[in-house]
């Protein structure tokens, strides 16, 4: 069934409905109040339907999930509630920072002649797996610098050859 409605009762605005078998195209309503407009989620009662979209007038863009707030546009950029997921590359022209931590604590950046990371505060730990443990190696790929290997050696390497190596001395 196929329906299009305008309300000018609870919420000004129009409404689309498509819907045969789930292929839908549902615009509800829309609330003209205080110059800013709202889609809502499909639904027969005014009164219970949850926003979809809002547009602020001279401000922000909201979009919900299940009538929650999840992404808004703001001065300094967006907000996010909860968490994303990235499926492309992302993209920090130079001397933009990846700030982590309520106050920035943790920066990652490059400053156009080198990538920094910058902790602010505390320790910076670098956890590796439990076998491999940790390796450094030249931007290729293809030059081992240094190995930190768990329970066992640490091992650095000159021009990708192995130069120097810590054991455990015999009778320990």
């Amino acid at each position: 069934a196929a329906s299009l409605l305008f309300r000018t009762a609870a919420h000004d605005g129009i409404g689309f409905n498509y819907n045969p078998g789930g292929n839908t195209l549902e615009l509800k309503s829309f609330d003209a109040t205080n110059n800013n407009f709202a889609i809502h989620a499909s639904g027969n009662n005014v009164s219970n339907l949850k926003n979809i979209l809002r547009a602020v007038s001279g401000g922000s863009v909201e979009l919900y999930n299940n009538g929650t707030k999840t992404f808004e546009t703001a001065g300094h950029g967006i907000n996010i509630t909860g968490g994303f997921i990235a499926t492309g590359n992302s993209i920090v022209n130079d001397n933009g920072k990846i700030q982590l931590g309520t106050g920035g604590d943790l920066q990652l950046y490059h400053d156009g002649t080198n990538s920094v990371i910058d902790n602010l505060t505390g320790g910076l730990f670098i956890k590796g797996g439990t076998t491999n443990g940790i390796t450094f190696q030249n931007r290729t790929g293809n030059e081992t610098m240094a190995r930190f290997l768990p329970d066992a050696a640490v091992e650095l390497y000159y021009n990708g050859t192995k130069m120097l190596e810590t054991n455990i001395p015999s009778g320990h």
